[in-house]
């Protein structure tokens, strides 16, 4: 593993000042109304049907480690998976047992008012159903789309946490249905003080599944492919955020709700971790992004930066896989096929960026563009206030360059 990328992430800090709101105005649609059948009673064997024995599940555990990191009243979580696909997912669920065991329910509870809400413009959930019948249908469509090793990771989860493993994989369907605005933005080192490239991921997704209260750094050791980290909640194994140790950070932002959405392609979530997983840089992330029309699924922007100080926006659908470079204005969200008009992010010399509602965030990079200053970590948390809506789950900015990362 890349020596830099293991001593910045064990260093890894909580950023103090982004309050995260705990308010939730449908908190009774949601809890844990599914958690009294969901234990998971079938576990007796390995994906390859070998007896599961008390001594084996204990050295699949004694793989992975544990760091906590404490900041004021606050707590964060880094672990260390190793093994096989099985063998990782079982050390998370193990570990975070009690946690996966608060968060899961809460999320598939609030995934079934979700698709109440969504589920008419899903071309193929248009089907009289309750809820949960249609979050388990909207996963058996993505279901060919993901890899065998994600699968048996989310097996492994369900084994390690008690929590049945249909519970687990609806869990895992849900951010293809509910995108939300978040932003995104890379400084290239000749913006910033250190000459190092910084990427900034700010997520503003739901508060009532309460993923901000179970936050935590995985860091995937594979046989195979890069280390990476992904900054996630308990529970959940798909990327939203993440840098890898060549030096690639991600991140993504919806690129609009429209009709006819897909939800028989490739999740969203699990084509980042290939990227993690196998590209060296930007350009490498964007040619593994670029996935058969037909494995396509919403509407997004990617954003993709590395340690050279390359920055690449895309945005992708079903209908589009268009290119941004720093510099270029663009339109960031789509509704039938076409560019919304009012949705123009103007370009800004060097940086690439994408924000979903927040004027402040075009105003405040193009005076910063425009005054010759350079960026620091500590202006950019000051401007993370700003930036972060009332809905933010985390802050990330990441210094791909120096492999450190500032989690809030």
């Amino acid at each position: 593993m890349n020596q830099n990328l293991k001593k910045g992430l064990a260093a890894l800090l909580m950023a103090a000042g982004i309050g995260m709101s705990t308010g939730c105005s449908i908190k009774n649609t949601i809890g844990r109304a599914h958690l009294n059948h969901q234990i998971n009673k079938n576990k007796s064997k390995f994906p390859d049907g070998r007896q599961l024995i008390t001594k084996d599940l204990d050295e699949i555990v004694k793989k992975a480690s544990l760091e906590q990191i404490e900041y004021g009243n606050r707590k964060l979580s880094i672990l260390n998976l190793r093994g096989t696909p099985y063998e990782m997912g079982y050390q998370h669920g193990r570990l975070f047992e009690k946690e996966i065991n608060k968060f899961i329910p809460y999320f598939v509870g609030f995934a079934e008012f979700g698709i109440k809400e969504k589920s008419d413009l899903l071309y193929d959930l248009q089907i009289d159903a309750p809820a949960f019948k249609k979050l388990e249908l909207a996963y058996e469509k993505m279901e060919p789309f993901i890899s065998e090793e994600y699968k048996e990771e989310m097996m492994g989860l369900a084994d390690g946490s008690g929590v049945d493993l249909k519970i687990i994989q609806i869990a895992h369907a849900f951010p293809e249905i509910a995108e939300n605005t978040c932003s995104n933005i890379i400084f290239p080192p000749s913006t910033t003080e250190n000459n190092h490239t910084l990427q900034v991921r700010i997520l503003d997704w739901f508060l009532q599944p309460k993923g901000q209260k179970a936050p935590m750094v995985i860091i995937y050791h594979p046989d195979e492919g890069n280390d990476y980290a992904m900054f996630t909640s308990a529970g959940f194994i798909g990327a939203i955020t993440g840098m890898n140790e060549k030096g690639l950070g991600v991140g993504q932002m919806t690129g609009g709700t429209q009709e006819n959405e897909y939800v028989d392609g490739q999740p969203m979530p699990f084509l980042l971790r290939d990227i993690l997983k196998n590209a060296s840089d930007a350009e490498e992330a964007v040619k593994l992004a670029e996935i058969p029309i037909e494995q396509r699924t919403n509407a997004y922007f990617y954003v993709f930066g590395d340690k050279t100080g390359k920055g690449i926006g895309v945005f992708t659908s079903r209908d589009k896989f268009d290119i941004v470079k720093p510099g270029e204005t663009y339109y960031h969200m789509i509704r039938r096929g076409k560019y919304v008009k009012d949705t123009i992010a103007e370009g800004i010399p060097d940086i690439i960026y994408g924000g979903g509602v927040k004027n402040s965030i075009y105003e405040t990079l193009s005076s910063f563009s425009k005054s010759g200053e350079k960026v620091n970590i500590e202006k950019i948390k000051e401007w993370n206030k700003n930036f972060a809506m009332d809905s933010n789950l985390h802050c990330v900015v990441m210094d791909l360059t120096s492999m450190e990362a500032w989690f809030s």
